[in-house]
């Protein structure tokens, strides 16, 4: 059986097991700093410069908290769809984490448009309302809808 609900449907690639049985066979220093992590620090300067950092997460829910809660105060919100993988299927963990809102945009398709969010923006500098600062778009959507290079440049 196949399914796309959640990276935690599936098993473990082979490679990805095999990886991670040569990593457990010997001792080293722990928290990012053994060879495998800076090897796979080395690779992602390779591909986005020297000047970024990298931070291992344990799965998708741990990345979307750590990369949120990096772009936002407590007072600010991330706009998504209802369907949104951030809202439906994590349990909260994104509003504990990173101490912000999500604000949901009913969507039929599960994307969102600049027409569609619109009415978030008119409370920015309102220092009553939540402050939007995410715009935040799977591709596909959890719907299965695709979002089209022009509508992506227009969101943002």
């Amino acid at each position: 059986m196949r399914s796309f609900g959640s990276d935690n449907h599936s098993g473990i690639h082979p490679h990805v097991l095999n990886a991670l049985q040569e990593a457990n066979t010997n001792h080293c220093v722990a928290y990012g700093n053994d060879p495998t992590s800076e090897h796979a620090k080395k690779e992602f300067q390779k591909i986005f410069g020297d000047d970024i950092a990298s931070y291992m997460v344990f799965n998708g829910t741990g990345a979307n908290a750590v990369a949120l809660q990096a772009c936002l105060r407590s007072y600010q919100a991330v706009l998504c769809a209802e369907t949104a993988h951030i809202q439906v299927d994590e349990c909260g963990a994104i509003e504990k984490f990173t101490q912000s809102k999500l604000l949901t945009v009913q969507t039929s398709d599960g994307k969102l448009s600049v027409s569609a969010l619109e009415k978030y923006l008119g409370v920015i500098g309102n220092t009553h309302h939540v402050q939007p600062r995410v715009v935040s778009i799977t591709n596909p959507t959890e719907l299965g809808s695709l979002y089209q290079s022009e509508e992506i440049k227009n969101l943002s």
